[in-house]
């Protein structure tokens, strides 16, 4: 057993315990999953690979227990080991990587919930030249320097008895670094302060900064927030006290070790610190804490060394500067972008006097009360999560800092302002005028180009929804959009439009569309650094688009082979595209459902494969100075382990082996099946059988579907519990599960799904495959829906699941999205109910589509799950159901998952329903017993944290 907070040192060969020797296991000797295998399997979460590109490293981490870091050289026969390793980063300079280690499970379970957020993290960091490795304790946060050996480590002060970690007499502590003890140095005794500070939490924790070469430190106490320059070894860090008489920002030079007193006043808070990519300038926002945070005023200021402290004049009538918005530095540097809210205005508790006590105006004041009014423009449950969303409106402004100037960007008139890597222009967005048709007709915008040297708005198109896919030239002066089906540009200079696509046949918006709503953009990927061009897609290729004379170049060939090709950005600090830039592409084809790797060379136009076949590549990064890309291959079968390769792809090689963990194990295949609807429509499916499949022999068939699978043919399962079944485990244990496509029909949804499923039924049944008397039907939210559907028009099934489902359109129209506040009549009219009317113009259509009207029609066990906090569909769409096959003695069984919202997120509860659904379908499947919840049902429970101690 490896000891708590310790690193091993492992050889490439035995990594994670596996050999490429190891012998494959008999399938006769290989065993069912179960769901502890489930929990216990380990996937991959942030993987990071070095700048030089020449080490790798990722967590491990199951879907219940403890993570496990793992570091590797691409190389050398190098890996280490981490326990309870989490959120690995590699030091710019390429020398170290830290891990953080939060408690364990059995730590965390161990102890009470009171006391839960009081376990602290710890941190490990291992130096990868000398094979060492230092852990410091109690870490809330760290930060390596910039091409430096140091580390700057928050950590939480400890408490020792008698002392309140609060008290600003000095508690002595030490801090653990390689088994040796470093004390801190006493400070001096701070002033009392007469007046009450809102600076709860700011004074409790110490930064250690560390140089991990020499093992020199040192330790300032009261650090609040810190952050290392991007360049140079300059850390800020801003001094918090109890009584606020030392509150300062100090930079350190770690050079040389000089302090430099930024700003220092009582009851000084620094709410914010971000230093620039360039230029090393310090953005800061401070504050006062003898103010209440609701209503805290921030000072906007900029720091340089060579030009010391610039403070914004920010100020203006009714505006004030809330930490809530984040400073963010403009692409060029030039400009630090923050956000005005309006000046809130508090009302003073008054003490009350006998004379106020009948007062009607005080007693009103108290009122709790919301007001509907059919002019509305969004309705108040929308209005409440969009004021919940920020409390405090924003307003984007920028600060010149050579220039000194302030410019205020949006306005009442233009609040949603996007920033982006443009050091010309931004675009806005106004959906304000459609902000009630939005309720049932989706969202709309009014687009406008904002000048970041002038900040005037520039109307650029009115009503659109493709927002997502508006993109600005490098200069500013062309903007790209989509509109009424067809790619448009924008000339700033001339105010004028040109349709780009008009004369070509291929469509760049949806052309397989089959919602009642404007087809969306495939959308552009982005613009030249070097020229007024840009890139494009259609629905397989990439086009170059000239601005000066519109001409149109299709760079690929996808659609003549069914590939859809698609840019994979390898560098996120790239704004605009170099013209002699090779791309990486991904492709996907449609038909056989490969994936693969491309590279486009700008310069030649050469389109080049450099991997394709029946597996799932996913780009995972690049080294940020070399040309090692990390990836991830997968299939049903082939665990989506990490794969190193350079440009070319010519020369790979597999890092980890996660994989193996799938030997021993019964696993399954998956295949793609066609068949046709009754209307002659081809449909595709994605069918998993059995590892041990027999040919001859009728199978249990657990149908699972939403709108489309098939295109997840080579995809691994993820391995969790959660609301769907989990394929290798039904698998394993003798189910087949299918997975159909659905070819959808406007104005008929239910039908549109009852007519792709039941005969791709039929064609397993007709196959040999599926047990005529052994298929369920399963699905969630809109699946849920569908399958509620399909059993009131059919009786191939056995048994059906619906999770979250829409039972009464009628109802579920104007119910409430709880997550966004909105009515779901948007749903209905022209989004995914695909109705494409309103209640009143086809209220027989909305009756027709809801399961609940023809339940009596329903001759299908059933099974419905919701949770009562359901923040998408109303949860008593289920209890609709439920009471209407309780009046008609059909046969149903609703669970209720309280606190729960659409996709459940408890793990005691993810895990029940995973074993109810196993259990109900075994007995209606498999025909094993019932158990008890099933056929008798259980008395009410009462909540268990409601009730304990």
């Amino acid at each position: 057993m490896m000891p708590r907070c310790a690193v091993t040192f492992i050889i490439l060969l035995t990594f994670l315990c596996f050999s490429s020797g190891c012998n494959a296991v008999e399938l006769e000797h290989k065993k069912s999953l179960t769901l502890t295998d489930v929990m216990k399997f380990n996937s991959i979460k942030t993987s990071k690979i070095s700048d030089n590109g020449q080490w790798v490293a990722f967590e491990s981490i199951p879907d219940f227990g403890d993570s496990t870091g793992y570091v590797q050289h691409i190389n050398k026969d190098i890996s280490y080991q981490v326990n309870r390793g989490t959120s690995p980063v590699f030091s710019d300079n390429n020398r170290f990587v830290g891990f953080i280690q939060p408690p364990s499970l059995l730590k965390k379970e161990q102890t009470s919930s009171k006391q839960r957020n009081k376990l602290t993290n710890e941190l490990l960091i291992i130096d990868l030249t000398k094979a060492s490795q230092q852990t410091f304790s109690q870490v809330k946060s760290y930060q390596f320097a910039h091409q430096s050996n140091f580390v700057a480590i928050l950590v939480k002060r400890k408490t020792e008895k008698g002392n309140d970690e609060n008290d600003d007499k000095f508690n002595e502590q030490s801090v653990s670094i390689n088994d040796k003890k470093i004390k801190t140095n006493k400070s001096v005794k701070e002033k009392t302060n007469q007046g009450k500070l809102h600076n709860n939490k700011t004074f409790s924790n110490d930064l250690l900064i560390v140089n991990l070469i020499t093992g020199e430190h040192q330790q300032i106490r009261n650090v609040h927030r810190f952050s290392f320059s991007d360049q140079g070894d300059l850390l800020a860090y801003v001094i918090s006290t109890k009584t606020g008489e030392e509150n300062r920002l100090d930079v350190l030079d770690l050079t040389n070790n000089k302090t430099t007193h930024i700003i220092q006043s009582p009851a000084l808070s620094i709410a914010q610190l971000l230093w620039s990519k360039q230029k090393n300038r310090l953005g800061i926002l401070s504050g006062d804490y003898n103010k209440k945070a609701i209503s805290r005023s921030h000072q906007l200021n900029v720091w340089q060394s060579e030009t010391g402290l610039k403070t914004a004049q920010t100020r203006q009538e009714g505006w004030f500067i809330s930490d809530k918005h984040k400073l963010t530095w403009s692409f060029d540097h030039r400009r630090l972008f923050f956000g005005y809210s309006p000046t809130l205005i508090t009302k003073e508790e008054k003490t009350v006097a006998q004379s106020d006590l009948f007062d009607i105006e005080r007693i009103l004041a108290k009122k709790e009360m919301q007001t509907w009014h059919s002019q509305d423009s969004k309705i108040k449950t929308q209005a409440a999560v969009d004021f919940a969303k920020d409390n405090y409106s924003y307003y984007l402004a920028s600060f010149e800092v050579e220039t000194e100037k302030i410019k205020m960007l949006a306005d009442p008139s233009l609040q949603n302002i996007s920033i982006s890597k443009n050091s010309y222009a931004f675009i806005g967005l106004d959906a304000k005028p459609y902000q009630k048709q939005q309720t049932w007709n989706g969202r709309y915008y009014d687009v406008y180009r904002i000048d970041l040297k002038t900040a005037k708005k520039q109307l650029v198109v009115k009503e659109i929804q493709n927002s997502k896919a508006i993109k600005v030239s490098q200069n500013g002066r062309y903007i790209s959009y989509f509109k009424e089906h067809h790619l448009w540009l924008f000339d700033s200079k001339k105010s004028t439009h040109r349709n780009l696509s008009l004369t070509l046949s291929e469509s760049f918006v949806d052309e397989d569309n089959d919602r009642p709503e404007p087809a969306k953009a495939y959308g552009i990927y982005g613009w030249f650094a070097a020229s007024d061009s840009f890139l494009a897609y259609d629905k397989f290729d990439l086009w170059l688009f000239d601005s000066i004379d519109g001409k149109a170049t299709k760079l690929s060939s996808g659609r003549d082979k069914n590939r859809v090709f698609r840019i994979i950005n390898t560098d996120p600090r790239q704004a605009f595209i170099d013209d002699k830039q090779k791309l990486l592409l991904s492709s996907f084809n449609t038909e056989n459902k490969q994936y693969g790797f491309f590279e486009l060379d700008l310069a030649t136009r050469q389109l080049g494969k450099l991997v394709e076949g029946d597996k799932r590549y996913r780009f995972v990064a690049k080294a940020k100075n070399s040309e090692n890309y990390l990836y991830t291959r997968e299939d049903y079968q082939e665990f989506p382990d990490l794969w190193l390769g350079q440009r070319t792809l010519a020369d790979t090689k597999q890092l980890s082996h996660l994989g193996e963990q799938t030997q021993g194990l019964l696993w399954g295949d998956s295949q793609l099946i066609e068949w046709k609807n009754k209307h002659g429509k081809r449909i595709q499916g994605r069918l998993i059988t059995p590892e041990n499949f027999d040919a001859n022999k009728r199978y249990p068939v657990l149908v699972y579907f939403y709108e489309n699978y098939s295109d997840r043919l080579n995809n691994f399962a993820a391995m969790k519990i959660n609301h769907r079944p989990n394929f290798p485990y039904y698998s394993s244990n003798g189910y087949v599960i299918f997975q159909p496509d659905i070819d959808q029909i406007i104005g008929q949804p239910g039908d549109a799904m009852v007519q792709s499923i039941v005969p791709g039924v039929q064609k397993l049944i007709d196959m040999g495959i599926a047990d005529v008397n052994a298929i369920a039907l399963h699905g969630h939210s809109w699946g849920g829906y569908g399958t509620a559907y399909a059993i009131t028009k059919t009786d191939i099934f056995a048994a059906a699941i619906a999770g979250a489902p829409v039972s009464n359109m009628t109802s579920a129209y104007s119910g409430i999205r709880l997550k966004s506040g909105m009515a779901r009549q948007f749903q209905y009219e022209t989004g995914q109910s695909r109705l494409a009317a309103n209640l009143w113009q086809q209220r027989q259509l909305y009756i027709n589509n809801s399961p609940l009207f023809f339940a009596d029609k329903i001759n299908t066990p059933l099974l419905i799950q919701f949770g009562d906090k359901d923040d998408a569909v109303p949860w008593q769409q289920g209890v609709e159901l439920y009471m209407a096959m309780r009046r008609l003695n059909k046969d149903a069984v609703m669970l209720q998952y309280e606190g729960e919202p659409h996709h459940l997120k408890k793990y005691p509860n993810k895990l029940d329903y995973t074993i109810k659904v196993k259990q109900y379908l075994d007995h209606y499947l498999l025909g094993k017993p019932a158990p008890i919840w099933l056929s008798k049902g259980e008395d009410y429970r009462p909540f268990y944290k409601k009730h304990q101690n």
